[in-house]
């Protein structure tokens, strides 16, 4: 983790901008085309989505590093992770798609953290996703109350 502090603005910034980098290099999509957002809706009908990806280990090492980078600096991916780690038993290709294309955003947003800023009052302030009935299977909810 990097921790930059601004005095003057009294902020605090947290990046992890090295290890996106090593975890890009070591999953091979250092080089590879940079995403505008971490996941997308995409229909579920070509045909070699539905196949199995060949490399449980690998699929199951990129998800905990990505689950890593959630819990410390980077809340904006934490629904795409969410959802490729339902498939860490048994990942299709689709899966293997999808987190590779969250690794693509990272690409396009290395430095992308969370700011602190100083102040005399405190103000806790909550925000929730509910997606009311997102699961097209369970017509649950699946990112909040």
């Amino acid at each position: 983790m990097k921790i930059d502090q601004n005095i003057k603005y009294g902020s605090t910034t947290i990046t992890q901008k090295k290890y996106i980098e090593e975890m890009l290099i070591k999953f091979q999509m250092n080089d590879s085309k940079k995403n505008p957002t971490p996941a997308i809706y995409e229909e579920e009908n070509k045909e070699h989505q539905h196949v199995l990806f060949s490399d449980l280990k690998l699929y199951q090492e990129a998800i905990g590093s990505l689950i890593y980078l959630t819990t410390c600096t980077r809340y904006d991916i934490t629904y795409a992770v969410n959802m490729c780690a339902r498939a860490m038993a048994e990942p299709k290709n689709r899966d293997w798609t999808a987190v590779k294309r969250i690794f693509r955003y990272l690409a396009g947003t290395k430095e992308f953290g969370i700011t602190y800023y100083r102040s005399d009052k405190l103000i806790i302030e909550a925000y929730s996703d509910a997606d009311w009935a997102g699961c097209t299977e369970t017509r649950r909810s699946v990112s909040g109350s």
